[in-house]
């Protein structure tokens, strides 16, 4: 009796491998269809997080300023929605130097909050922003109130900031 063995290689048939295929197009497809949008909300999410972040930087540093401030202007609030004042940044008792005066102002025509030191030109300090108001409190001392809106919330953000002698 003589056997034979048959070395039959077990390997991968034709119908199998483009069963494969056939799913990998399907997931390749679902995934490539919803890519865009994934990209999107991550780039939104990143873009509010930069807000938030560079929108804190600003209330510290406004605070900063409008606390050590010794003279602002209420005409140019009201008349051209500029918050103009002076501070003594080098210590000397004297308001008139060049690089004292700071203003604050919306660009409504970039979305943005600009800020300027001195006779230099306006700087781009919070972008992304829809609406601004500033209104000075009745009945207080030097009091303001800052609204603002956002591009990624409707909710209007307020602040309150006063000066004290």
């Amino acid at each position: 009796m003589s056997s034979t063995k048959h070395n039959k290689s077990r390997g991968v048939s034709l119908v199998e491998v483009m069963v494969t295929i056939v799913i990998g197009a399907v997931l390749m497809g679902v995934v490539s269809n919803s890519f865009p949008q994934l990209k999107r909300a991550a780039d939104r999410f990143l873009n509010q997080a930069l807000f938030e972040e560079q929108y804190l930087i600003f209330l510290l540093r406004f605070e900063d300023e409008y606390q050590q401030a010794a003279v602002y202007d209420p005409e140019a609030v009201e008349q051209i929605g500029q918050m103009m004042f002076k501070q003594d940044e080098n210590l000397d008792g004297d308001l008139n130097d060049s690089g004292e005066r700071i203003g604050y102002r919306w660009n409504e025509k970039e979305q943005r909050i600009d800020r300027k030191s001195g006779s230099g030109n306006y700087q781009a300090l919070l972008d992304g922003v829809t609406g601004f108001s500033w209104t000075q409190i009745k009945d207080t001392p030097v009091c303001h109130e800052l609204q603002l809106q956002t591009a990624f919330t409707n909710q209007t953000r307020r602040a309150r900031y006063c000066m004290f002698e």
